[in-house]
């Protein structure tokens, strides 16, 4: 290193390479630490799974209806009754959620152009 660069401090690249912190993928410990995540992930999804699939549809994966019965909504529905709380539950019943389920519609208006393309899918898809 020239006195140039050790007044400016040490080389960015430099230290974040000598820092513990960084690990390659080819290296052991980088190994180590994907297989502890590997082994606390796997038997969090199964438990996850399992608990959702007792549970039923909607009960189980919850989000996915919501987000599909908006975006059904959208179809049927002109697109300012989204908000309508009591319009969009009696729509969602009819889709096949439970009464006392509740999924009502937070987002920003714009969402509802991500969600229309979703609502084209069938009642398979909503799962």
């Amino acid at each position: 290193m020239s006195a140039a660069q050790h007044a400016e401090g040490p080389d960015i690249a430099e230290a974040s390479q000598d820092s513990r912190l960084y690990w390659r993928p080819g290296e052991d410990k980088f190994r180590f630490l994907a297989g502890i995540l590997l082994l606390l992930f796997v038997p969090y999804a199964l438990v996850y799974f399992a608990v959702s699939a007792s549970r039923g549809w909607p009960g189980g994966f919850g989000d996915a209806a919501g987000l599909w019965s908006w975006a059904r909504f959208l179809v049927t529905h002109p697109a300012v009754e989204i908000y309508d709380r009591a319009a969009l539950h009696a729509a969602q019943v009819a889709l096949g959620m439970e009464p006392s389920t509740s999924f009502p519609f937070a987002y920003p208006p714009t969402f509802l152009l991500v969600l229309w393309p979703l609502g084209q899918l069938p009642l398979a898809a909503r799962c």
